[in-house]
This record gives structure tokens, C-alpha cells and sequence, in this order.
């Protein structure tokens, strides 16, 4: 409930002073700490009571892949994301088949074997199983 409270009040002090801060700036500004304060990016998070922005979309991005990774294997979202896991760990399509020019070089997929410490086909067996997947995507890391 306190954390709650204190993302409204971070928000509305945001909202009302027009501030277009992110992440730990934000907080430095709201906790009126200055740059001769010499307060760490992780003591400012700890005084806030609030998670790094890094952790929150890393934890958002292993959920949404547990999700797609566990519906039915007829849906398109889950075949699609076999074929990229598959095409990650090195098995093509086709041997014709390229990455088209221009697209960046990390994907999501690699994004996923980054945050897990993992390959693809190993996050996609470990994601079947909820639980054990949620303590993942909410800990530091695996591996």
C-alpha cells in the first residue's frame, strides 16, 4: 500500500511541476538531493522504495514471454515464437533465409537469452512452468 502511495506521489509531483524526468532522475529531483550530495542511484531506489526501471521492464518482458511461451500451440503468438527460438539457437527456416538489412541486431529473443542466461529452446521449456518461471522473470537473474 505505502509503495502504491508513493508512485502516486512521485506521479502527481511530476504532473503538477510539468517535469518530463524518468527513472532515477525523478527521484533525485522529488528527494531534493543535489549533485554535491554524492547519493547513489541505489540509495536513491532505496529511499524511494521503488524498483529500478531496468528491473521493471526486464520483469515485464519475461512475463509476457512466459505467457506467449505457455498458450496453446495453435495459437499464431506461440508458433511465431517457436520459430524465432528455434532460428535464435541457429536452426533457419530455410538456408536462403537472411535477418533483412536494416533491422537492428538484438531482438527480443535475444533480449530473453540475455536477461535469463539461457538459450532460446532452454527459456522456452523453462517458461511452461509457471512458478518457476515468475521466480525468474522476479530475480536477479538465472544461471
Amino acid at each position: 500500500m505505502l509503495r502504491i502511495i508513493k508512485k502516486s506521489v512521485v506521479l502527481l509531483v511530476c504532473l503538477l511541476s510539468g517535469t518530463k524526468l524518468s527513472g532515477t532522475k525523478l527521484h533525485i529531483r522529488i528527494l531534493h538531493i543535489s549533485w554535491h550530495d554524492f547519493v547513489s542511484n541505489d540509495e536513491v531506489l532505496s529511499r524511494t522504495g521503488l524498483f529500478d526501471v531496468s528491473y521493471i521492464v526486464r520483469k515485464r518482458r519475461l512475463g509476457l514471454f512466459g505467457h506467449v511461451a505457455r498458450l496453446r500451440s495453435d495459437v499464431p503468438a506461440n508458433q511465431i515464437l517457436r520459430i524465432c527460438t528455434k532460428t535464435r539457437d541457429g536452426d533457419r527456416p530455410s538456408q536462403e533465409w537472411r535477418r533483412a538489412s536494416g533491422r537492428p541486431p538484438t531482438t527480443w529473443i535475444h533480449q530473453i537469452c540475455r536477461d535469463t542466461g539461457v538459450t532460446a529452446t532452454e527459456a522456452l521449456q523453462l517458461a511452461e512452468d509457471r512458478p518457476f518461471w515468475r521466480t525468474i522473470a522476479t530475480a536477479g537473474g538465472f544461471g
